[in-house]
């Protein structure tokens, strides 16, 4: 479960249909594809489920958030949060962070029930009385946010369990390593993507590569030579997509080749 997105099967992560969708009956906030993908996603959302219905009985008023401004919205979900977390006999995982506080509701007036979406980036939402939310309040930012959601796609379906770095080879990065000047020629040598039309690939990449080829830059620009065979790699504060993002690091094995042999990357933080 890397992001949630109340438009899409909290299992699957497919788009649902309009109308053919389950909202899940207990807490109201994860939706599903199908009756199967609830009851196989049962498993991973029961324990913060049973906590939502507990604190929606006690706790109506953060259902019930018709006509609440801005300022008070983002402050029930932070209590919400808060309460949930307390409950909670363990860490949240970040998607669950997320059901809290970008829960589906009117960007207008929080109302969390009987909603459209809009379709271009499925990020934002509104109810019957303000329509008008998509052309005055929305259409600067909707290509914005349907960007994030694409890469947030990517980062679901592009598969790190694989024991190599997606789309880049040893050969390719041994042989032109030294033409690397920044991240878009970088992509452009060693991708099969034209990053004029896959943007989104060029952004994903972009943030997926960039904490080892700037480690890499900066001992190249200060000329900074590795001499032992053994390298160790501390990264302080590390989030949970610095784990997903681990065998980027792979790639300093394939540019420091000559000397560099072993190569431990050691994650420092609480939100792994």
């Amino acid at each position: 479960r890397n992001f949630f997105n109340p438009n899409f099967c909290h299992f699957c992560k497919g788009k649902l249909k309009l109308r053919e969708n389950n909202t899940c009956s207990s807490c109201n906030i994860t939706f599903y594809c199908s009756n199967n993908h609830e009851s196989e996603d049962n498993e991973n959302h029961n324990d913060i489920c049973k906590i939502l219905k507990k604190i929606s009985c006690n706790y109506p008023e953060y259902w019930q958030t018709h006509n609440l401004k801005q300022e008070n919205w983002i402050s029930s979900r932070k209590n919400l949060l808060r309460l949930v977390k307390y409950k909670l006999p363990r860490d949240m995982m970040p998607h669950e962070i997320q059901m809290i506080m970008f829960t589906k509701s009117c960007s207008i007036c929080r109302e969390q029930s009987n909603l459209q979406t809009c379709m271009e980036c499925y990020c934002v939402h509104y109810c019957s009385y303000h329509p008008e939310v998509l052309k005055n309040h929305h259409s600067s930012n909707c290509a914005k946010l349907k960007l994030c959601l694409q890469v947030d796609m990517i980062l679901t379906y592009i598969g790190f369990k694989q024991n190599k770095i997606p789309d880049l080879t040893s050969s390719m990065l041994a042989s032109k390593s030294r033409y690397i000047v920044n991240m878009q020629r970088f992509l452009e040598i060693f991708t099969n993507y034209d990053i004029d039309i896959d943007y989104v690939r060029f952004q994903f990449y972009s943030d997926y590569l960039s904490g080892p080829l700037t480690l890499y830059y900066g001992m190249k620009s200060k000329n900074l030579h590795i001499k032992s065979s053994h390298y160790v790699v501390l990264i302080i504060a590390a989030t949970v997509l610095d784990a997903q993002y681990i065998l980027a690091w792979e790639i300093l094995l394939h540019l420091l080749s000559d000397t560099l042999k072993h190569l431990k990357v050691i994650l420092i933080g609480s939100k792994i």
